[in-house]
């Protein structure tokens, strides 16, 4: 997920603790635990390593997560969220995509695309830490904003 948000930076709404910030999430779970994975998506480019759990809210075994937030701590800085991730915004088109030329949003690694069908596989079959494998690349090119409970899960 990548979002601008708004919030206030305590649980009470009060005017003048209002917050904007720039956020970046990923989670994705029911990886090989101890296997390194490659995500690229239109604002970065990013490794992990599979741990043994990918967290509260997710299916059973081990996966990864990065949350990245900036702009949270200040209320009314409304230039903070600039800085982050978040920028150039995207425009429709198929020609480019962020800084990264990504118009969409690729995990590599080990059975990557188990259980997922083939038109979600990478087309390009050297995609991946195997160059022949067919199941260790899914790829997407649709995007969605996702709606956050109270504790950002």
């Amino acid at each position: 997920m990548q979002a601008l948000e708004a919030a206030f930076i305590n649980e009470d709404v009060i005017n003048g603790d209002q917050i904007v910030f720039a956020r970046i999430r990923i989670r994705i779970d029911n990886l090989i635990e101890g296997e390194e994975y490659r995500v690229t998506f239109p604002y970065g480019i990013h490794t992990f390593v599979a741990g043994e759990d990918a967290g509260p809210g997710t299916r059973a075994g081990p996966g990864l997560r990065l949350t990245r937030d900036i702009g949270i701590t200040t209320a009314l800085d409304f230039a903070a969220p600039l800085e982050g991730d978040i920028g150039p915004f995207l425009i429709p088109t198929s020609d480019t995509g962020g800084p990264f030329g990504a118009n969409f949003f690729r995990v590599e690694g080990p059975d990557a695309a188990d259980p997922y069908p083939l038109s979600q596989r990478c087309a390009d079959p050297t995609l991946g830490p195997d160059p022949v494998a067919l199941n260790d690349c899914m790829q997407g090119d649709r995007f969605f904003v996702g709606v956050c409970d109270r504790q950002g899960e």
